[in-house]
């Protein structure tokens, strides 16, 4: 049984991608005015332009504090993109300005994405040049005309390319006096007449913009470059040659893996330990899950997969905790035993990061987790703030950590969650607000407020934070706050914007000795103002509304997980760990089993327990057929039997699918 399936379907793990060659990707044309090889460095290394464009890296909400290098479109290098990005500054080597050009790219997307993933562009800041990008997974292209938008061609092959499938692709556009042409993998996908470009005085940005960040490119890129001149077919071609992998089911370095399943992975092929953690890369199963050292479920491009500080090969689950040496976590888990406190920082403080009872004295003074309940569950506060439910019958679904609450938007009821006034609810100097959000597209009117976490209009008027879609708000979605009766922030960028339908974590953090009031979205400090003390009136706390009815059309409708309540001012780098539970495990195929001439063929993946699947198969990757739309997961991975194999069959495809609404 062949598992090779385009993502965002599950597929068996070593059929993910194709290609790499054995050398870095070389180029002496002097039309070449920018080339970035990310081989090691972010240093520029055209053979033609004017000036060197050295690029600087930004951090942005990746937590890193410099670029991750990892085996590239060439055979060398590329680099990782995780929440950073890169700027040069504008020179005319950037600017190719008229219409006689070419941008191109090789690009592999980390997780597939209904919005933007911005390649490369010198955009919203004082002019817009171009803007070169994949949006909802097609090849898209804006280029500035008299400093306004106009879209050139938003286009991909037929079939649609997947660029989440962990492949390497080339992307390419040009233009010249006899016309434009773009290629998606040597494929022409667009062409039309000549395309001028202004010059603009922007900043480069390659993987987000220098000037309004807030839609990053998230996975790989390798070989950007900038030409002056127009390529041809020929060309696009010779570059796509590039990806051929030599002797693909070799294995260079004995790891285990061939050299075809280390280009779909994204190893080095000459390299038995990408990482370098001292764990080879066919042991690095890049599942989400322990299985044993042989089967670690780690990435085996990343030395520390789960961002917590320790390395992987010193987490073993397997092993009792001693020290730093063996602390006898899960390399898969940021907080092993789910306390709350991330494990490097337990140990640190002197605690064990595989007790839950075991923790720096815990200022989380309010806890909702919504385990098929609304109780209260924080180990510290002096009072347990259960709520009640107000909403005429509360219902769960799966949530980011075990379960949710759902409130909706139904007419007449102003649905909420409350909690009479306590001590651990009122906030005190320094404080953090923070949960799991999921809005559905049912609030009556969606225009208006979102009333999301509110102390607010029923006893007095201490917090209300809310999602604002006003028409005339600069950027429509975004997170605000009151406090005491007045406006605190009013945000304006796309980066404090919550989407519709898919999990979001949300925090608030007031800092009195910092002097400022920051929010977060997704461990990205999305802006904030000036601390104000938040006055102590009493008054109820609610989840989704206040007062009476919803004619107002501030009901929030959705989903909220983990809500908490901290009486200090958390590290972004708490909210960074705590965001990284959004990423849950990755949903793939893990294993087909089939018994020639059996008509069975069993196939397992990994799961959440609780969220339903769909299995499917296909004779020719065209058309597909389902086996089961109503599979309910299991913890860690799920197997089915699929009985409708025919006994002669020799070749069949699957893949796996989760239902998008948890």
């Amino acid at each position: 049984m062949n598992a090779k399936t385009p993502t965002p379907f599950a597929t068996l793990r070593l059929a993910l991608a194709a290609g790499l060659i054995a050398s870095p990707l070389p180029s002496a044309d002097a039309d070449v005015v920018a080339q970035y090889s990310f081989e090691g460095n972010l240093d520029d290394t055209a053979a033609g332009g004017g000036v060197a464009d050295h690029l600087s890296y930004v951090q942005g909400s990746s937590g890193n504090a410099s670029p991750t290098f990892v085996p590239g479109a060439g055979g060398g290098q590329a680099v990782l993109f995780d929440g950073n990005y890169f700027t040069a500054p504008d020179s005319a080597d950037l600017d190719i300005d008229g219409d006689t050009w070419t941008i191109e790219a090789f690009v592999s997307v980390g997780t597939a994405t209904p919005g933007w993933l911005r390649l490369v562009l010198k955009w919203d800041g004082v002019g817009n040049d171009y803007h070169f990008a994949i949006l909802g997974g097609d090849f898209d292209f804006f280029e500035g005309l008299a400093g306004g938008a106009n879209e050139v061609f938003q286009a991909n092959t037929s079939p649609a390319t997947d660029f989440a499938d962990g492949r390497w692709h080339h992307l390419a556009i040009t233009s010249s006096a006899a016309g434009s042409e773009a290629w998606v993998d040597g494929l022409s996908v667009f062409t039309g007449p000549p395309i001028p470009l202004d010059s603009t005085s922007d900043s480069l940005g390659i993987g987000d913009s220098a000037n309004a960040p807030g839609l990053p490119h998230n996975g790989r890129m390798d070989e950007v470059l900038i030409h002056d001149s127009a390529v041809d077919q020929n060309y696009v071609d010779g570059r796509m040659a590039l990806l051929a992998v030599p002797n693909p089911d070799g294995d260079n370095d004995n790891d285990g893996l061939t050299n075809q399943e280390e280009n779909d992975l994204g190893t080095d092929p000459d390299d038995p330990d990408t990482d370098g953690d001292t764990i080879e890369d066919g042991d690095e199963t890049l599942t989400g899950v322990w299985n044993g050292a042989t089967d670690t479920g780690t990435d085996p491009r990343l030395a520390d997969t789960d961002g917590d500080g320790l390395r992987d090969d010193v987490e073993n689950p397997d092993l009792a905790f001693v020290d730093l040496a063996q602390p006898g976590t899960d390399p898969n888990k940021f907080d092993t035993d789910e306390d709350g406190f991330g494990d490097k920082a337990e140990i640190d403080a002197g605690f064990d990061p595989t007790d839950p009872d075991s923790h720096p004295a815990s200022l989380v003074v309010a806890r909702w987790s919504f385990e098929d309940d609304l109780a209260d569950t924080a180990i510290a506060g002096v009072a347990a703030d259960n709520l009640t439910d107000n909403a005429g019958g509360v219902t769960y679904v799966a949530g980011v950590v075990g379960r949710a609450v759902a409130i909706p938007n139904t007419p007449g009821l102003g649905n909420k969650l409350t909690a009479s006034s306590s001590a651990d609810l009122n906030l005190p100097g320094s404080w953090t607000l923070e949960a799991f959000v999921w809005r559905d597209t049912n609030n009556l009117q969606a225009v208006d407020w979102e009333r999301f976490w509110t102390k607010w209009g029923e006893g007095g008027n201490e917090y209300h934070w809310a999602v604002r879609g006003l028409d005339t708000e600069i950027v429509p979605d975004g997170l605000d706050l009151f406090a005491n009766g007045i406006q605190v922030f009013d945000h304006d960028t796309t980066a404090a914007t919550l989407p519709f339908e898919e999990w979001v974590h949300v925090a608030l953090v007031g800092d009195s000795a910092a002097g400022t009031i920051r929010s977060y979205v997704n461990g990205v400090d999305v802006g904030g103002a000036p601390y104000v003390a938040i006055a102590r009136t009493g008054g109820n706390m609610n989840f989704g509304n206040f007062g009476g009815g919803d004619s107002s059309g501030f009901q929030f409708s959705g989903y909220i997980d983990e809500a908490l309540i901290h009486h200090v001012p958390v590290s972004q780098a708490y909210l960074q760990g705590r965001a990284r539970l959004l990423d849950g495990i990755p949903l793939q195929i893990v294993d087909i089993q089939h018994t020639p001439g059996s008509g069975l063929a069993t196939v397992t993946w990994t799961s959440v327990a609780g969220r339903s699947y769909i299995l499917d198969y296909s004779e020719d990757l065209l058309l597909w057929i389902d086996v089961n739309d109503d599979i309910t997961g299991q913890d860690g991975q799920t197997s089915f039997d699929d009985i409708t194999v025919p006994l002669n069959s020799t070749e069949r495809y699957y893949r796996v699918r989760e239902v998008a609404a948890p």
